[in-house]
C-alpha cells in the first residue's frame, strides 16, 4: 500500500501542472514579499521621507527607544511630553492639532502609545482619537483600570447578546492579562502582513 503511495505522489510531483502551480506559488510569495517591503514608507521629519528596508530599520530603531514595561507611570510621562509639546504655540494650529512638523519631529514615535491611550480613555464603544488632548498627566494612572471598566461597559452593552456565563470567561480572561503591558517593536511585522 506504501508503495502505490509513493509512486502516485511521485507522478502527482512530477506533473507538468503541478511544477507550475509550485512554480507561480512561489513567485506570487516573492512579488509579495519585495512588494510589500518596496512600499513601506516612514516619514522621519515634515520634508524627509524613507521608503524600502531603511523606512522599517529607522521605524524599528524609534520605536525601540521607548522599549519596555509601559506603566502608568510611564503612560503619564507620554501625556505630560504631549501637553508640552501642544503648549508650545507654535507646534499647534488653529483647531488645537500639532503641525505637521512638530508631529514628525516630536510625537511620531509615540503614536502606537497614543492609540492605546485614546482606547483606554474613549469609550470602547467608540474610538476617540483625541483622547490624548484632553488628559493631565495624573491622568495616566488610570490607564489599566479603565480598559476593565471598558471590557464590562462592553459586555454588558445590550446590542451584545452574552449570557453571564459568557461574562464571566471574558472577565476571568482579562483579569490573567499581565498588567503592565510590555511594550515593543512590532509595527513592522505588523505592516508586512496587513495585520
Amino acid at each position: 500500500m506504501i508503495y502505490l503511495i509513493n509512486i502516485e505522489f511521485k507522478k502527482i510531483i512530477k506533473s507538468r501542472i503541478t511544477i507550475i502551480t509550485l512554480s507561480l506559488s512561489i513567485l506570487l510569495i516573492i512579488s509579495y514579499v519585495a512588494i510589500t517591503t518596496l512600499g513601506e514608507r516612514y516619514k522621519y521629519s515634515d520634508n524627509v521621507e524613507y521608503k524600502g528596508l531603511e523606512a522599517i530599520h529607522l521605524d524599528k530603531e524609534v520605536q525601540l527607544q521607548l522599549k519596555g514595561i509601559l506603566t502608568e507611570e510611564k503612560i503619564s510621562q507620554i501625556i505630560g511630553k504631549y501637553n508640552e509639546i501642544t503648549n508650545n504655540s507654535s507646534n499647534v494650529d488653529q483647531s488645537n492639532n500639532l503641525t505637521p512638523k512638530a508631529y514628525f519631529k516630536y510625537w511620531k514615535k509615540y503614536s502606537i502609545i497614543e492609540s492605546l491611550i485614546s482606547r483606554s480613555y474613549g469609550s470602547i464603544l467608540s474610538s476617540n482619537i483625541d483622547a490624548i488632548k484632553e488628559l493631565a498627566p495624573s491622568d495616566g494612572n488610570r490607564f489599566y483600570t479603565n480598559k476593565y471598566k471598558q471590557t464590562k461597559e462592553y459586555i454588558n452593552n445590550p446590542n451584545l447578546s452574552l449570557n453571564n456565563k459568557e461574562k464571566n470567561i471574558v472577565l476571568d480572561e482579562l483579569s490573567k492579562l499581565d498588567i503592565p503591558l510590555k511594550y515593543n517593536y512590532n509595527a513592522g511585522w505588523t505592516n508586512y502582513y496587513g495585520i
